[in-house]
């Protein structure tokens, strides 16, 4: 496909339905370490003009691999992709490049489209996709925490961001996440227990867990759609422990996955994913007109 370069206020639509209804991919590329990328499925975000320039905007959760690609880099890319690659759409959206290598799995083909600049000098170029039909080439200009003391509609909080990321809570599971890799899944606990027990009941906390396979079974039940379970054996991590990965097929179409030390808890996981995906109409119109799919989009 070949491109030609226009104004942003030559682009045509409405662009409600290019973000909403089309989707668009982030994609982004570590320049400055070791030169990955990394793309995402969004269909979040508003264009139009900030400090006299053209803008857009795009909300991405620290918790989510992109994240770490648009802090490295000041350039990034948003690509537009007709209807036929949906699919790709979907895929790209719910894996994690973190552990896959979801661009090659998706099909879709990588291309360099415009240089960038470190300090004056060219130190790489944007990357996008040669199947996309517009691709929007950007320089970061400003960035923000969002703070759920700002909502006016607190409900919104609520509903998007039932587990309040923020930075503190991003830092501490990257703690978690140290002790358990450099001492193993035992003092790990140990470690999380002896940080919590002054200010919670860990077990009582446990036992008032919200019941994700029951809400999903209701869910299901209630659309009339089919609800599977695979769950594998465990896959082992050091001598002494083993991990659970599950999935969720709605339809017979693979919609969600989720990891645990144990069968339950990864299903447990993967059913709390699902309910979170089928509040997307689309996704979930999609699933009750029975189209295959592979997953869907993920929220900011």
């Amino acid at each position: 496909m070949s491109y030609k370069t226009i104004n942003p206020k030559e682009l045509q639509g409405n662009v409600f339905e290019l973000i909403d209804n089309k989707w668009f991919l982030v994609t982004a590329k570590k320049h400055k370490s070791d030169n990955k990328v990394n793309t995402m499925t969004a269909s979040w975000g508003f264009m139009g003009i900030m400090w006299g320039k053209p803008v857009m905007n795009c909300v991405i959760r620290p918790v989510r691999y992109t994240y770490e690609f648009m802090e490295e880099t000041d350039y990034y890319t948003f690509s537009f992709l007709p209807e036929e690659y949906r699919k790709a759409l979907n895929l790209l959206g719910t894996k994690s490049g973190r552990n896959t290598d979801k661009i090659t799995e998706s099909g879709l083909n990588l291309i360099d489209v415009g240089e960038i600049y470190d300090a004056g000098e060219i130190a790489g170029k944007a990357i996008s996709f040669k199947e996309a039909d517009i691709i929007m080439t950007c320089k970061k200009l400003y960035y923000q925490d969002i703070n759920p003391e700002n909502f006016v509609d607190k409900s919104l909080d609520k509903n998007n961001y039932p587990k309040k990321d923020n930075i503190y809570g991003n830092a501490f599971e990257a703690l978690v996440g140290a002790v358990y890799l450099d001492k193993g899944y035992k003092q790990c606990q140990k470690f999380i227990r002896k940080t919590f027990e002054k200010h919670l009941d860990l077990d009582k906390v446990v036992k008032k867990d919200f019941n994700y396979k029951s809400k999903l079974l209701e869910t299901a039940q209630h659309f009339k759609i089919t609800l599977e379970y695979n769950s594998p054996d465990g896959k082992r991590v050091n001598k002494q422990e083993q991990v659970f990965q599950t999935e969720v097929l709605l339809n017979g179409s693979a919609v969600s996955q989720g990891v645990g030390y144990s069968k339950k808890e990864s299903q447990q996981n993967a059913a709390q994913e699902a309910l979170r995906m089928l509040k997307n109409r689309l996704f979930l119109e999609e699933i009750i007109n029975g189209k295959q799919i592979d997953a869907d989009i993920v929220s900011p």
